[in-house]
């Protein structure tokens, strides 16, 4: 039997997706979140701490064994979300220029991604996550080696360790890695 879907998992898992699927389908290219600023940022904040404490509490019933993980999420979830509480305080509301959030370099950046998910099989999830980000950060303007270099290699050593070796899923190994 899957997880429950309760009341506090559906409120939480919805605020990220409602406010990206205002931000792609506003008519004029500047979105209620971008003329209200950092207002918007406070209020999600906000409404993210209410959420996690009634989460917090609501774990609280499960054994200890089961209530560890999903605390620990939350804790970090909790430290994030007063960082960006804190900080959209002294952000400044910046105008968006019309069409700025929905662009050609978004649409390129998901057409890349798709194409990542597409090959990942084929090419193995090392070569393709190193070839994907190199990319991404190539395309996005930046130039210096060494983070051309660093970031890509760290971040999918980063994910393959954890995913491979501690949470033990098997990730794609390709045509050239004997998949």
């Amino acid at each position: 039997m899957g997880p429950k879907l309760t009341i506090p998992n559906f409120v939480l898992s919805c605020l990220g997706p409602i406010k990206l699927l205002v931000i792609i389908f506003d008519k004029e290219g500047v979105n209620i979140f971008t003329k209200m600023g950092s207002k918007v940022d406070v209020l999600l904040a906000i409404g993210l701490l209410i959420v996690e404490v009634f989460l917090w509490v609501y774990i609280g019933d499960a054994p200890q064994s089961a209530r560890s993980y999903p605390r620990a999420l939350l804790d970090i979830a909790f430290i994030l979300t007063l960082i960006l509480l804190f900080t959209s305080f002294r952000k400044k509301v910046q105008e968006a220029k019309p069409g700025s959030l929905f662009n050609n370099q978004v649409l390129l950046i998901m057409l890349i991604t798709g194409v990542y998910i597409a090959v990942l099989n084929y090419l193995g999830f090392a070569l393709s996550t190193l070839i994907y980000i190199f990319g991404v950060m190539w395309y996005l303007g930046i130039r210096k080696k060494i983070m051309l270099i660093l970031v890509p290699t760290l971040t999918t050593l980063f994910v393959y360790l954890v995913f491979n070796q501690l949470l033990l899923v098997l990730l794609p190994e390709g045509i050239f890695f004997g998949g």
